[in-house]
């Protein structure tokens, strides 16, 4: 599906974080962006979209092509079963913004490799992604085995 992206007149993003959609300013702070994607991977899947401040504004992010195969390697290196996001670099304003889709996994439970399948899997409900509850992972290794 084609990224979309609506705007209003200042050129803010229309349109809450939802289940879907989780937008990020930088990947200065690996953690939360690795636990949105686990948390899609597990959940409905979803696009995290790095480039926007909080208040929606569309600033960018530096180095587009280095951030771009950074993250790649970052998500490759840190999740289990290892997820590989389509992550696309898009133009909006004038700014190039980072578009990470993660689909729906077929291989769950997805967690982050240094907490472990019951401290590191996350599910998303709404615009969070809280952790599971710490026994799930386990009843779902001893059903797919």
């Amino acid at each position: 599906m084609p990224f979309e992206l609506l705007l209003d007149e200042p050129g803010r993003v229309v349109g809450p974080e939802d289940k879907t959609r989780e937008y990020k300013l930088n990947l200065a702070s690996k953690d939360p962006v690795l636990q949105t994607v686990v948390a899609f991977a597990n959940s409905a899947g979803g696009e995290g979209v790095v480039g926007v401040r909080d208040d929606g504004t569309v600033v960018g992010v530096g180095e587009p092509l280095a951030e771009q195969n950074r993250s790649s390697r970052t998500v490759a290196d840190s999740i289990k079963p290892q997820i590989a996001p389509l992550i696309e670099l898009v133009t909006v304003v004038g700014k190039a913004l980072l578009v990470a889709e993660a689909a729906l996994g077929s291989q769950q439970p997805y967690y982050l490799k240094a907490a472990s399948p019951c401290g590191g899997t996350y599910y998303r409900t709404g615009s969070r992604q809280p952790p599971g509850r710490g026994d799930e992972p386990l009843l779902w290794i001893g059903l797919s085995h």
